[in-house]
């Protein structure tokens, strides 16, 4: 059985054994969404951010 978290908490490598997450730019996601709130201008349809996986013991 492999297990996986979605995102990659700090506490994920330290478990036993150490999770297999994904790793997400938060802060990106976040300061384009904020942005684009307070910029008034339409945002794009879809907008994709690059996300890694961060392979660890689980899996």
């Amino acid at each position: 059985v492999a297990v996986a978290g979605f995102d990659d908490i700090p506490l994920a490598g330290l478990t036993a054994p150490a999770l297999t997450t994904a790793s997400h730019p938060v802060g990106r996601i976040a300061a384009a969404a904020a942005t684009a709130l307070l910029d008034g201008r339409p945002s794009a349809p879809v907008t994709l951010f690059p996300s890694a996986l961060v392979a660890r013991a689980s899996a």
